[in-house]
């Protein structure tokens, strides 16, 4: 059985004991790094969307909400929770949608539901595919070190049948975290992700990351500690002021480097149209003695 038919099983359960706490996480995930970039009617896919949680959410802000799932289990229970949400039954990598998306999601460790490194890269490069050429791609992944330190525990719970343990157990020889439901008669398969593994799946998807963009770009800086990427508290609101500027105000890079280099924190967006304005301005002075200087008779 595969760990999508397992959800089926088990879908009252995951929304009974877990829906909460993913669509708390999932909420505070989108809110922090995503909802002051989008315009308030994007378009946004909720890749292994669940029960629905995220999505009935975004639909409630205003949202075009979409989701997928493997699980028709999951799905039933969506359908309910955000009967609006456009919803449909596929796998990560081989689903199908005529819609270019603002954003997609795919939270609460789902990349680890990826069976192997090729399909995530898959899976990954399918997202792609579906995303506006601005758009953005917000997901959080499992690592090895925390499958090993923070994975394998028991906990209990009260199923229809009865009180029941779930039990956690991770292989580290296969690297591969299971949960054990519903009297260890389900089992949920997850893989452990390093993050050169996520580059690689980035790289190959066509998708970069936001952060490394911005760095090269020379509009914040970066910092690698332990195979991590820090940024200050100034470039983290920095960053934040980009995204609104490409993905509200739909400023090239061209622009967004005029209005970083014109203006300092707190940035004002009543100034931008201004600055704009001014660089154009110049860019027209200059052009224009260029063209006297060259139209001038030698002597």
């Amino acid at each position: 059985m595969t760990s999508t038919a397992s959800y089926d099983s088990i879908a009252s359960i995951y929304d009974q004991y877990w829906g909460q706490e993913f669509a708390e996480f999932a909420q505070d995930a989108f809110r922090t790094h995503l909802a002051n970039a989008l315009p308030g009617n994007a378009a946004v896919l909720d890749l292994c969307c669940g029960t629905g949680l995220l999505i009935a959410h975004l639909d409630a802000l205003g949202y075009r909400a979409f989701g997928v799932d493997e699980s028709l289990g999951m799905l039933s229970i969506a359908s309910r929770s955000a009967p609006r949400a456009h919803l449909k039954q596929a796998d990560m990598a081989g689903f199908r949608w005529n819609t270019e998306f603002d954003a997609a999601v795919c939270l609460y460790n789902s990349v680890n539901h990826t069976r192997s490194l090729d399909h995530l890269c898959a899976a990954l490069a399918n997202v792609e595919k579906h995303l506006h050429p601005r758009g953005l791609f917000l997901f959080d992944y499992v690592s090895r070190e925390a499958f090993e330190t923070m994975w394998e525990s028991n906990e209990e719970i009260d199923a229809e049948d009865g009180r029941g343990t779930v039990r956690y157990a991770y292989d580290r020889n296969t690297r591969r975290a299971t949960c054990f439901i519903d009297h260890q008669r389900t089992a949920i398969r997850q893989i452990s992700l390093e993050r050169e593994q996520v580059y690689q799946a980035l790289h190959y998807a066509g998708l970069e990351e936001t952060l490394l963009a911005f760095h090269r770009a020379g509009w914040i800086e970066t910092v690698r500690k332990d195979g991590r990427i820090f940024i200050s508290a100034q470039d983290e609101y920095r960053s934040r002021f980009i995204l609104h500027l490409r993905q509200k105000l739909k400023l090239t890079d061209d622009q967004i480097g005029i209005v970083l280099a014109n203006g300092k924190p707190p940035y004002s967006l009543d100034q931008i149209p201004a600055i704009l304005a001014r660089a154009s301005a110049d860019t027209k002075n200059s052009d224009a003695q260029l063209t006297r200087k060259k139209e001038m008779p030698s002597g």
